[in-house]
C-alpha cells in the first residue's frame, strides 16, 4: 500500500511538473509573438490574448468650426484610430481617407437641409450625388495605425464666402465608406 501511494505521489508530482512547464511554453511562446509582429498589450504581464494583430477604424477631428474660416488659412484635420479588435490577416488592410467640401449654401439652415431625413437613397428618383467645390488630397493610411496622423487643406483664395457641408470620407480596401458631415462658415477674407 506504501509503494502505491509513493507511485501515486510521483504521478502526480510529474503531472504538475508538466503541467508548469507546459503554461510557461505557452506564456512564452505569446510573449515572442508579441514582440515580433508588433503587437502591444495594455496588460503589464504576459496573457493570453488572440494571437494577431490590433484593428483600428479611422474617425475625422475637425478644427474648431466655432469660428468662420477664411479663404487662404490652412485646415488641419486630425484622423484618430479607434481600436476595434484584432486579426489574423498577414498585412493591415489600406484605408484612405478624405475631406470633402459642398456648397456653398446662402444660410446654415440650407445647408443643413441635404443632411434632413428622408435622405436620398441613391435609387431611381434620387437626387443626384452633388460634385464638391474642394476635395482635399487622400491620406492613405491602413487599419494597423494605432497613430493619430494629420492632413492638411489649404483654402483656395477663390473659395465663394457661404456655408459649407465639410464631410469627411474614410474608404476601406472593399469600398466600404464612413464618415460624417459637419457645417462651417467660410467668411470672405
Amino acid at each position: 500500500m506504501r509503494t502505491l501511494w509513493a507511485s501515486r505521489r510521483l504521478a502526480f508530482a510529474l503531472a504538475l511538473c508538466l503541467s508548469a512547464a507546459l503554461l510557461a511554453v505557452v506564456v512564452l511562446h505569446d510573449l515572442a509573438e508579441t514582440q515580433d509582429t508588433g503587437r502591444t498589450s495594455d496588460a503589464p504581464f504576459a496573457t493570453f490574448t488572440p494571437v494577431g494583430h490590433r484593428t483600428y477604424t479611422i474617425s475625422m477631428q475637425p478644427p474648431s468650426l466655432d469660428v468662420a474660416w477664411h479663404p487662404g488659412e490652412r485646415k488641419v484635420f486630425t484622423w484618430a484610430p479607434e481600436f476595434t479588435g484584432f486579426t489574423r490577416d498577414d498585412r493591415p488592410s489600406p484605408v484612405r481617407c478624405s475631406v470633402l467640401f459642398f456648397g456653398p449654401f446662402p444660410t446654415r439652415a440650407a445647408a443643413q437641409q441635404p443632411l434632413t431625413p428622408p435622405l436620398p437613397s441613391g435609387g431611381p428618383g434620387a437626387a443626384p450625388t452633388p460634385t464638391p467645390a474642394l476635395a482635399s488630397p487622400s491620406l492613405l493610411l491602413d487599419d494597423w495605425t494605432s497613430q493619430p496622423q494629420t492632413s492638411a487643406v489649404t483654402l483656395p483664395a477663390t473659395l465663394a464666402p457661404g456655408w459649407y457641408i465639410v464631410r469627411d470620407r474614410v474608404t476601406d480596401a472593399n469600398g466600404g465608406e464612413g464618415g460624417g458631415a459637419y457645417i462651417v462658415e467660410i467668411a470672405a477674407s
